[in-house]
């Protein structure tokens, strides 16, 4: 979320493609028709959220597993708050880079009246 709220990145949801919501659909292929880098995050091996874009013919630009990083997803348990500013640590720059030489404008903030964190 912290890619989204800081503007390195547009999330998006995954699910709406597996629902078949046209409008979701329409911006992942709009991604992809612009060459603008996908990065899909899945929490596990299975790669659902992967296997969603694929229903629609996008394959992501990159693909991060986190189980393959050592994040495990345990049932009522909360995240490692300390993993996660790691991990944001080594891929937000990554993700500004891919950007860049993708040449893709920076995120726009939906609505206007938010205010993207300190």
């Amino acid at each position: 979320m912290r890619l989204d709220r800081n503007g390195d990145a547009e999330m998006s949801c995954i699910a709406g493609l597996g629902g078949q919501v046209k409008s979701l659909i329409r911006t992942a292929r709009q991604a992809q028709a612009t060459q603008r880098p996908i990065l899909v995050i899945d929490g596990c091996p299975l790669a659902c959220a992967k296997q969603s874009l694929a229903q629609h013919g996008i394959a992501p630009t990159h693909h991060l597993q986190l189980a393959e990083l050592g994040v495990r997803k345990l049932q009522h348990e909360d995240f490692d708050p300390a993993m996660a500013a790691q991990l944001l640590d080594e891929w937000a720059p990554r993700v500004r880079a891919w950007n860049r030489q993708a040449n893709a404008a920076p995120v726009p903030h939906l609505n206007s009246q938010r205010q993207p964190p300190p």
